[in-house]
């Protein structure tokens, strides 16, 4: 089995060439829109930090 991998050049082929795609509000055609998207959100979520709250 493959390792998980996030990087939208990986992600990307298992679309299909032509594929639609929708994020909410955004409609992406083909999959050079929907790499590009994903490598945006990526470099977004690359900065989120998981916090423990402790509740004493």
């Amino acid at each position: 089995m493959k390792p998980f991998t996030s990087s939208p050049n990986h992600v990307i082929l298992t679309y299909a060439v032509n594929t639609q795609w929708r994020n909410q509000e955004k409609f992406f055609s083909r999959r050079d829109a929907i790499a590009a998207f994903l490598q945006a959100t990526r470099t977004i979520q690359l900065d989120y930090r998981l916090k423990n709250l402790i509740l004493v």
